[in-house]
Parts: C-alpha cells; structure tokens; sequence
C-alpha cells in the first residue's frame, strides 16, 4: 500500500487507474446532514438517496426475515457507483451522533469490520487496477484521533495482497493535518 496525503477535495480525486473508491464514514441513525457527507451529497445526491434507501430496504428486510441481504447497521458497507469510474463507499462506523456520556460517535471495532469487508469486496470484484480517495473519516464530527484512524486502517489492510500496488490518499484540509497525518503512519507502510 502506498499512501499519500493532499490538501484537496476528496470530491474531486485525481484519478489514475481504472477506478477509484472513496471512502467515508456515516452513521446508523440514517441521518447524513453534515461534514465529509454533505460535501459528497451536494456532488452526488444519489448517494444521500441510496443511503436513505438503505436504511428504509433494511427495516422492510427485516420484517419479511430476509437472510440475503446486507442490513445497514455498524461495520456495514454500501456502494455507489456516482461516476464510470468513480464509487463513493458508505462506511458505517458511526453511531450516538454528537456522542454519548463524553464518548465520540466513532466506533473503531465498526471501521476496522468496514474495511475488511471493503477488502473482501475488492477481492470479488478483480479489478484491473484501482486507487482509494478518503478524507480523514473519523476525524471531525466523529470525534476520532487521526493516529487511532491511521492505526485501525492498517491493522485492517496492512499485508493483504489486493492492496500491494494500490494508491490510498488521504484528502486533507490543512497543511497541519497532513502533517499530523504523515506522523501517524508506520515507517515500513511508506509515504509519498
């Protein structure tokens, strides 16, 4: 894996591969009002719709005690294709929004689940070539630290195979946080 961070808009990557994922987090409270979301939603409304969408299907699902469908609840993903080449990843990772009891609305364990299944998925699809765009999900209104996000991202794709030769970069907004986000990366998973 090879990382990269910006300043930029993770709404508007600069792609170099067949196609690119963008990943953010969002809640299981079927609210997307604010953040990282609002900025993608305002670019791509489909994927406010199908988000919503997902959660409505989820509680239909369950009261017909459907067993073949993926629920929107913690450590779930959704995928939206928005471009040709271009998919936005919902990530639920998120839950209590504003928090709870001083607690932030990020749930580690959740994202760590989110990624694996964003490996798995890859794994299935057998894309020629990909990259990954991601702002600092679980860094603003979700209350995370940026090392314990960068931690949770490596712990859940460090050493599989899909991720050998693939581009990840992070979208930052200020010269501080890609400073604080190139401290939080281990030496031997390289950045450029």
């Amino acid at each position: 894996m090879n990382y990269k961070v910006i300043i930029g808009d993770v709404t508007c990557p600069v792609i170099h591969s067949d196609h690119c994922y963008i990943l953010q987090i969002v809640n299981d409270e079927n609210r997307q009002s604010a953040g990282v979301a609002k900025a993608i939603y305002k670019k791509w409304p489909q994927v406010k719709t199908e988000y919503h969408e997902w959660f409505y299907r989820y509680g239909e699902r369950l009261y017909r005690r459907s067993k073949s469908f993926l629920p929107a609840k913690l450590g779930r993903n959704q995928y939206i294709e928005v471009e040709e080449n271009l998919t936005v990843v919902n990530m639920i990772a998120q839950s209590d929004c504003g928090g709870y009891q001083g607690y932030p609305p990020i749930r580690y364990q959740s994202l760590c689940e989110c990624l694996i299944r964003f490996a798995d998925h890859l794994n299935h699809q057998r894309q020629r070539s990909f990259e990954i765009a991601a702002p600092l999900f679980g860094t603003g209104l979700a209350g995370g630290t940026i090392k314990n996000v960068i931690t949770v991202v490596n712990k859940a794709i460090y050493n599989r195979d899909i991720f050998a030769d693939v581009l990840w970069t992070w979208y930052v907004l200020t010269d501080e946080e890609k400073k604080e986000t190139e401290a939080a990366f281990h030496p031997r998973c390289g950045i450029s």
